[in-house]
């Protein structure tokens, strides 16, 4: 099982801008680091496209807007 820290899923979304719903940013996710894969950041481990999803947006790294679309907001740490 591939294991990617979550700054790259952060570099990806950036890369391709904010126009994601929750599901069409799950599956970008999932077809550019493969369905296999899990997710860590600096304080957790394990985690699947969606928990990365909603881990990121409880850190406030980005937000979804009314129309529930990726708002950029982010917030990458460096490190």
């Amino acid at each position: 099982m591939r294991q990617v820290h979550g700054h790259e899923v952060i570099d990806l979304i950036m890369s391709l801008g904010d126009s994601f719903t929750r599901e069409s940013l799950r599956d970008e996710i999932v077809n550019h680091f493969g369905e296999d894969t899990t997710f860590f950041s600096c304080s957790t481990v394990g985690m699947t496209a969606d928990e990365v999803i909603q881990f990121f947006e409880s850190k406030g790294k980005f937000a979804f807007g009314e129309d529930g679309r990726v708002r950029a907001a982010f917030q990458r740490c460096e490190h």
